[in-house]
């Protein structure tokens, strides 16, 4: 999983995209009814590649190299044009995005998961994005 300091930039940057219109909700080792979800939500799902040593010495320089898949949901009655509408917010936000030692390498264009049909009850879509953070270590 991603460093805790580039999941939260990560969703504090989500966040002020796509709230109030989608609801947060946490996916990670969660359970969740369907039923109880609200009408348009999106998650997060963080995958890191690698930790990489930059540089040698105290402090060393790490780098973070992974990627996050957004992913975003209205319920089929609504329709498609929501989610995607949002998935190209992300997308087009993503793209020259820059937050002090996280820089993004790539922004995938939106991506129809499942055909729109998620066991009849949703429509997704998913942003998938590489980045690269840097930090020290003492």
């Amino acid at each position: 999983m991603s460093s805790e300091t580039v999941r939260a930039a990560f969703r504090s940057r989500i966040a002020t995209l796509l709230e109030p219109q989608f609801a947060w909700q946490e996916s990670v080792n969660v359970a969740r009814e369907s039923k109880t979800l609200p009408h348009r939500w999106y998650t997060m799902d963080f995958v890191v590649a690698s930790i990489d040593r930059v540089a040698l010495g105290r402090p060393s320089l790490m780098r973070e190299s992974g990627s996050v898949r957004v992913m975003i949901y209205t319920e089929q009655q609504i329709g498609d044009a929501p989610a995607t509408a949002a998935a190209f917010t992300i997308f087009n936000s993503l793209c020259n995005w820059a937050a002090g030692h996280l820089r993004i390498m790539e922004s995938a264009p939106p991506n129809d998961m499942d055909g729109g049909d998620i066991r009849g009850a949703w429509f997704a879509q998913s942003v998938d994005t590489r980045y690269q953070f840097d930090s020290f270590v003492p």
